[in-house]
């Protein structure tokens, strides 16, 4: 079975919160990658990419296509604003911001998949200097 496939297989059998977890994972790991090899115009792909999935995340709740109970709901909502607030500084190469990112994901993840060891994953090296390019 190709890799193509077998993905088109795991997307399609794989529940709602599996796939919500991946997608996390999948952010926290382009971060984490992009914040270990100083690269900058990787990093801030990375963080527009996780920016825009908690936004799809908000849409959903505010669309009404999921429903949550009003505490969770609203926790979602404050993590999309923190998400939203901060990652410009991540644009930045801010370590600390990125790492807590990365950090929200990986959490925010292991819950959905019930699999605590996920958040176990140590960040990224926290860099001393970030050359940020022109």
């Amino acid at each position: 079975m190709s890799n193509a496939h077998y993905q088109k297989v795991m997307n399609a059998t794989a529940s709602q919160r599996q796939l919500e977890a991946q997608a996390l994972l999948r952010m926290a790991l382009l971060m984490s990658d992009a914040l270990a090899a100083n690269n900058n115009e990787d990093l801030n792909t990375a963080v527009i990419l996780n920016s825009r999935l908690w936004l799809f995340f908000y849409s959903q709740i505010e669309s009404k296509q999921v429903t949550l109970p009003p505490d969770l709901e609203s926790n979602i909502i404050r993590l999309v604003a923190y998400v939203v607030k901060v990652s410009p500084r991540a644009f930045g190469a801010d370590p600390d911001t990125v790492n807590s990112l990365i950090s929200i994901n990986r959490n925010i993840a292991a819950g959905l998949s019930e699999n605590p060891e996920v958040a176990d994953i140590p960040p990224a090296p926290a860099q001393t200097s970030f050359e940020i390019s022109a």
